[in-house]
């Protein structure tokens, strides 16, 4: 039987809550949660965990009745003052639980084998607050903060990395806490993909550095020697603020007739040039993570105006996207080969006979 991330994960979890040492390094203070009090630490946790889109004190209504079958009445007060007890720690130890199980599951779907890696940086949108503004920043004259992350975007756009701060901080100094966090996992033939804004040579520097795969989307005028070169496969030896990096430059038509320029360390023989378009495209799916934590979990629409609860929510839905995301992993994993085929070709929108429709639909 094949492996079931989520299951896995949610065993991981709960002998996380149980533990004592999660406890000490979730809570603000050595004397919080010292009590049995009616909310208690592990609820705690598991009601902010619990996707909270209607008013606080409906789900903690809800919470109790249908999660604890116990009439337990909690005010919204007493439910606001015991998250201020809790670091934002309290959600990023569970998310870094399942970026572990995540960077170490070998079943994982590659491309060629390699494993493929999107890094990209978003803006968040937060309530105008002075005490937002001042933490995080702005973007437009109102609250907001910077986030980055490393979806791997071949199963199911998973995180294996997330950062939330202030949006004075640039995208490039949080890729380069991605690479730390990704040299230290040590995946298995690991190729990170980035947009044209992350090409400086801080980041050939540190990815060559800690022996990363990548491949840059590079920006005309960046190199006037690469902007020389025609359509092709080619290997330059550049200088970029004074350093000189060799490198290997894949240029190619899109449909559109426009030009594009690939800046890798991957050799012929890792990646021929035929199949760059492919796999350079694949990025798209950090994008489409983005969405799904906006729109689908509403990131946006925070528990709090202060920055801790910002924080502890943030992490709290990266988290719950990578348990989506594994229990949709679990789900194909296990899909009949054909009706996986067959609903990429009703995705596709091509006429399948009526037996055809009806097995995928089933499936």
């Amino acid at each position: 039987m094949k492996t079931s991330l989520f299951l896995i994960a949610v065993e991981i979890i709960v002998k996380r809550l149980f533990s004592l040492d999660y406890k000490w390094n979730a809570r603000q203070r050595p004397e919080d949660f010292s009590r049995k009090g009616k909310i208690g630490f592990v609820n705690i946790i598991a009601i902010t965990l619990n996707f909270l889109k209607k008013s606080i004190q409906q789900e903690l209504r809800d919470f109790f009745s249908r999660v604890r079958h116990e009439d337990i009445r909690v005010s919204k007060q007493a439910y606001l003052e015991a998250r201020y007890k809790l670091k934002p720690d309290a959600f990023s130890i569970l998310l870094d639980d399942t970026m572990d199980l995540a960077a170490h599951t070998p079943e994982m779907k590659m491309f060629h084998g390699f494993r493929v890696l999107a890094i990209d940086g978003s803006l968040l949108n937060l309530e105008d607050t002075p005490a937002l503004r001042g933490h995080f920043g702005t973007n437009n004259d109102c609250a907001a903060a910077r986030i980055s992350a490393v979806a791997d975007v071949l199963n199911e756009g998973i995180y294996l990395d997330a950062q939330i701060g202030k949006t004075t901080v640039c995208e490039k100094d949080y890729a380069l806490l991605h690479h730390l966090k990704i040299a230290a996992y040590n995946i298995e033939k690991p190729v990170l993909l980035y947009d044209r804004g992350y090409v400086s040579a801080e980041m050939f520097s540190d990815l060559l550095d800690k022996k990363l795969r990548f491949v840059f989307r590079l920006k005309r005028k960046f190199n006037h020697q690469i902007d020389q070169l025609p359509i092709g496969d080619h290997t330059v030896t550049v200088v970029v603020k004074r350093k000189v990096f060799t490198l290997r430059v894949v240029k190619f038509r899109l449909k559109s007739g426009v030009i594009e320029t690939l800046v890798t360390n991957l050799t012929p023989e890792e990646m021929p040039a035929e199949l760059f378009p492919e796999l350079y495209n694949l990025r798209w799916g950090v994008e489409t993570a983005y969405r799904s934590v906006k729109k689908t979990l509403q990131l946006e629409n925070f528990s709090g105006t202060s920055p801790l609860f910002v924080k502890q929510d943030f992490f709290a839905i990266i988290f719950l996207k990578n348990m989506a995301a594994f229990a949709k992993w679990d789900t194909i994993q296990r899909l009949p080969a054909k009706a996986g085929r067959l609903r990429f070709r009703l995705k596709g929108g091509l006429r399948l006979k009526p037996s055809e429709r009806r097995f995928a639909e089933a499936n």
